[in-house]
């Protein structure tokens, strides 16, 4: 009785990881749910392509003038302007800078839809404890901001798409630099928990607001003014997370927390493609 129940369960599930449930033969009342679930996710995928293909569009046509602007600012920094307008120019070419940014989101956002797949290889975490500290720690310690990363299971293995997870702690990391004034600290503690590894990053920043922290990992969502959180990069940390299997949550303790966990693997297990 419970099989086609299950199955269908199955087929919601293996949609989220980009497997698209298949038409079923009609013998009873669930295959016709199934089936209108498989229309549905047809439905659905029409429009994030035609999401997808405005998001281009608007990112492509942005650019080039956007370009031009930035280009023609930096031009005038090296002219003999008056303070006021001096003043202008430093506030054009600091608009335009954010909305670069924007466009940088738009096309992680962009990337991100087209590779939906993991490539897996093992790597112990004393090689991640390896390559964050040769990644960030004296850009950080260089912008007066101190980098800590600690671990007490610097042997045990993890089956990780390496650039995803690079990509992760980027915009972790990328997002707590921007709400450190000057300088702060952000650490980040790798230990075990159970069958998984869990990651802690944290930072000494103003944290983000309880009634809409769990808001932060949705798409383009904006806080308020204390600690402002937009654009793409942390709903990308999660989604990738997810892939991994692992979970991904938020919270306040003396500055933002983001805590996530992935499985852990064994030595001899041999990486496969998801």
């Amino acid at each position: 009785i419970l099989k086609p129940i299950y199955l269908l369960i199955d087929d919601i599930r293996n949609y989220k990881f980009g497997k698209k449930p298949k038409k079923r033969v009609i013998n009873s009342e669930f295959d016709l749910i199934a089936n209108e679930f498989s229309n549905l996710t047809d439905k659905l995928d029409e429009e994030k392509q035609e999401q997808t293909r405005i998001i281009a569009s608007i990112s492509h046509d942005i650019k080039t003038p956007l370009t031009s602007i930035i280009g023609y600012s930096n031009l005038l920094k090296d002219r003999d302007l008056s303070e006021e307008c001096s003043k202008y120019n430093e506030k054009i070419y600091d608009k335009a800078i954010n909305i670069k940014d924007i466009l940088s989101n738009f096309d992680d956002y962009l990337l991100n839809q087209e590779k939906i797949s993991l490539d897996l290889s093992l790597i112990q975490v004393k090689d991640i404890v390896k390559e964050l500290n040769n990644d960030y720690k004296i850009e950080l310690e260089n912008n007066n901001i101190i980098f800590n990363v600690t671990t007490k299971i610097p042997d045990v293995y993890l089956n990780v798409d390496i650039l995803k997870m690079k990509r992760i702690f980027s915009n972790m990391i990328s997002n707590s630099t921007k709400y450190l004034k000057n300088g702060g600290e952000i650490k980040i503690d790798i230990s075990l928990m159970e069958n998984n590894v869990k990651f802690i990053v944290r930072d000494n920043g103003p944290g983000v607001k309880e009634d809409i922290i769990s808001k932060i990992f949705d798409p383009l969502f904006t806080t308020d003014s204390s600690r402002k959180i937009s654009g793409l990069g942390l709903s990308i940390c999660k989604e990738f997370i997810e892939m991994h299997g692992g979970t991904l949550k938020a919270y306040n303790d003396n500055g933002l927390v983001l805590e996530f966990l992935i499985p852990k693997a064994k030595k001899t297990n041999k990486a496969k493609n998801k």
